[in-house]
C-alpha cells in the first residue's frame, strides 16, 4: 500500500489504555475522586445532585460499573475503592456525566506527564550512545552478491573485491574451484532456514570452514548457533540484523560479529549520526539491489509468481516461489551507488551490489556496474528513504 493508505489504516489504532486505580469518597453535596495512573496521582471533585434513597442506595458495585465504562479515553478501570457510602440516589444521568468529565480531565492532565516521560526515556537512551568520534578511515571495499557461483569470474574485474554467494546446493559444487579464492568469498546464509535444514546447514558450513572458507553472512539472529564451537571466522551481518544505532551494533560485537551492515531503509541524517560514532565493528551498507519487502512462508491470498502485483498506486511488483517461501520485491530497484562518496565521509567504506536477481552479465547487470564504474546511479531507481527521511 501507499503511504497514505497505511498511515488511514495506522490511525484507526487507538493507543494502549493506560491502567487506572481509584479512591472515591461520596458525600450528599459531592463526589472526590483520587486517581493513580502510573505512580501519578490527581484528585478531582464534582458536586452532585442527591436524594435518600427509599430502597437501594449508592454502593460499590454502582461506582464499578459507571467507571469501567472509559468510553474513548485512553484509560481502563484497574482498581476502585471507596469508603462508607451514604444511603442517597445520584442520577444516573448525572453520574455518567460525571464519569465523562472525569476521564476526559484525566487525559489532559495525563498528556503532558507522558510527553515528560518519553523525553526522559529519550534523552536517556541518547546519553547511552556511544560517545562522538572522527570518521573511520579505510578502503572502499566493493562486494556483488551473484545467484550463481558460476558467475565467479566477475572477480576478475578489478572494480570488484569480494563475492557473496547464497550457502546452496548448486553453488557449494563449486566450492573446489573457489578455494584459491577463498578470502574473497563470503557465503550467504538463506533468510529462512527450515528445521529439516537446520542440521545439513550447520554441516555444509562446517565442511566449508574445514575446506578453508572463512567468511560468512548472516541473515538472522537464528544463524549464530551455527557457529558455536568455530574459532578465527569472519561474521558479517546482512541489513536484516537491524543497526540502527550504536547500541545495537555493540550488542552485534558482543554476539561475536566482525562486521555489521547498516539498514538500507534509514536515512542520511541517521546514518551520518550513527557513523559519527566510536563504532565497535566497522560498517557496510548495500547500495543496489531489489526491495525484498516480503518473505513469508504463509501463502498469500492472491499473490502468484504468474500474476503481476500492484499496489493502490500501480507499483510493479515480483514475485518468487520456491519451497513453500514466497519472497515479493519491488520491480523498482533502489540505489545508492550516487551517494558513495558522502557515505565514505561519513565512515562507512564497504559497499553491497546485489545483483542476484539480475546476473552480473545480463543487460541490466552490465548497465549497473557501468553506473558503479561512474559513480551514478542506474536510471529507474529510488532512493528509498536516503533523501526523503524517516518520520
Amino acid at each position: 500500500m501507499s503511504d497514505a493508505a497505511c498511515r488511514r489504516k495506522l490511525s484507526q489504532i487507538k493507543p494502549a489504555a493506560e491502567p487506572v486505580a481509584l479512591q472515591i469518597e461520596v458525600t450528599p453535596q459531592l463526589i472526590r475522586i483520587d486517581a493513580c495512573v502510573a505512580g501519578q496521582e490527581q484528585q478531582f471533585q464534582y458536586a452532585v445532585d442527591s436524594f435518600p434513597a427509599e430502597s437501594r442506595g449508592l454502593d460499590k458495585a454502582t461506582l464499578q460499573q459507571v467507571f469501567s465504562a472509559t468510553a474513548d479515553e485512553p484509560f481502563r478501570l484497574d482498581q476502585l475503592r471507596c469508603g462508607s457510602l451514604p444511603e442517597i440516589v445520584i442520577p444516573p444521568k448525572q453520574l455518567k456525566q460525571i464519569r465523562r468529565e472525569f476521564y476526559a480531565e484525566l487525559r489532559r492532565l495525563r498528556q503532558p506527564q507522558r510527553q515528560q516521560a518519553q523525553q526522559a526515556h529519550l534523552q536517556s537512551a541518547r546519553a547511552a550512545l556511544l560517545p562522538q568520534a572522527a570518521p573511520r578511515s579505510g578502503k572502499r571495499q566493493l562486494r556483488v552478491l551473484l545467484r550463481d557461483a558460476r558467475e565467479q569470474r566477475l572477480l576478475q574485474d578489478p572494480l570488484i573485491d569480494q563475492l557473496l554467494l547464497p550457502l546452496s546446493g548448486s553453488n557449494l559444487q563449486a566450492a573446489n574451484k573457489l578455494l584459491r579464492r577463498a578470502g574473497q568469498i563470503i557465503w550467504d546464509i538463506p533468510f529462512i532456514l527450515f528445521d529439516r535444514d537446520w542440521s545439513d546447514t550447520r554441516n555444509l558450513i562446517r565442511q566449508l570452514i574445514q575446506a578453508g572458507f572463512r567468511n560468512f553472512r548472516l541473515n538472522n539472529l537464528g544463524h549464530f548457533p551455527l557457529f558455536d564451537g568455530q574459532q578465527d571466522l569472519k561474521l558479517f551481518g546482512s541489513f536484516r540484523l537491524f543497526s540502527l544505532n550504536s547500541q545495537a551494533m555493540t550488542a552485534w560485537a558482543e554476539l561475536g560479529m566482525t562486521e555489521t551492515e547498516l539498514y538500507i531503509e534509514d536515512d542520511r541524517t541517521n546514518l551520518a549520526e550513527l557513523l559519527s560514532r566510536e563504532l565497535p565493528l566497522p560498517t557496510a551498507l548495500t547500495v543496489y539491489a531489489s526491495v525484498p519487502l516480503i518473505t513469508s512462508r504463509i501463502a498469500i491470498k492472491n499473490v502468484r509468481s504468474d500474476h503481476p502485483v500492484l499496489s493502490d498506486r500501480d507499483d510493479a511488483y515480483r514475485v518468487r516461489q520456491r519451497q513453500g517461501v514466497t519472497w515479493v520485491s519491488s520491480e523498482t530497484d533502489f540505489s545508492f551507488i550516487a551517494n558513495m562518496n558522502e557515505l565514505e565521509s561519513f565512515g562507512c567504506h564497504n559497499f553491497v551490489i546485489d545483483l542476484s536477481h539480475l546476473g552480473p552479465f545480463s543487460q541490466r547487470g552490465k548497465l549497473v556496474l557501468d553506473a558503479l564504474r561512474r559513480g551514478t546511479d542506474p536510471a529507474s531507481t529510488s532512493k528509498f528513504n536516503y533523501e526523503m527521511g524517516m518520520e
